[in-house]
């Protein structure tokens, strides 16, 4: 497993002028935006060394309704993808996991209801230490990156379990913890040597359908001396 470090990307929103019609092109570091000849902004987002996207990327229609939002990490997609239809509902979600893999595509139709799903909800789990082994009293850091799609809600529950003992422990318990943007964050202290399992489970509702989607993905650490 790999050290992973989570940039917390911070969005910035600016005006456009609304009389400057002759420009295509406009950069401002690291925020780049490209306009129709007619004047509408086409594009926007963050760049890299002005070439590489590096944080939050939109295209809108000339309408001005966003068409397409992603997320990039100097190059690569990480996270969450959404096209829109005109009218402005979903039209499809991808979702990429921190090595920019494609994991999960969800399908809407044009108004917006949820149908079709392939792939996980859970695109990827990284640890802060590089083996499936730990130091016991060691801080263990779980980044993950889910599904959040529009239209519906997402809970995460993760469940910690210690094999080949009869003992009940005390971190033997569900804990629920928050997505923001599709990345969630879950840290845990073993204070005891042993070997554990760590039980993921995501759910997503369809607020409109009220359909329920689940996945579950299992971990297993060792904590040693």
């Amino acid at each position: 497993m790999k050290k992973i470090t989570l940039i917390a990307i911070s969005l910035i929103f600016l005006g456009c002028n609304s009389d400057n019609k002759n420009k295509t092109h406009e950069i401002e570091n690291p925020l780049k935006k490209e306009y129709y000849k007619t004047g509408e902004l086409k594009t926007e987002g963050e760049f890299y060394n002005d070439s590489l996207k590096n944080g939050w990327f939109k295209m809108y229609f000339k309408n001005g309704i966003i068409a397409h939002e992603s997320n990039w990490k100097q190059g690569k997609q990480i996270g969450e993808e959404k096209t829109y239809y005109e009218n402005g509902q979903i039209k499809r979600y991808r979702l990429y996991d921190h090595l920019s893999q494609l994991r999960l595509i969800m399908k809407y139709d044009s108004l917006g209801n949820f149908e079709e799903k392939q792939g996980r909800l859970l695109a990827s789990t990284f640890l802060n230490f590089d083996y499936d082994s730990v130091k016991v009293a060691r801080d263990v850091i779980f980044d993950f990156i889910i599904a959040s799609p529009p239209n519906c809600s997402t809970k995460v529950i993760v469940l910690v379990n210690e094999l080949n003992t009869t003992k009940k422990r005390e971190n033997n318990n569900e804990v629920f913890i928050p997505v923001s943007k599709t990345f969630a964050k879950y840290t845990t202290i073993f204070k005891e040597l042993g070997k554990y399992q760590i039980i993921t489970k995501v759910q997503i509702t369809d607020t409109i359908k009220k359909q329920k989607l689940i996945d579950i993905d299992t971990t297993f650490i060792n904590v040693v001396n």
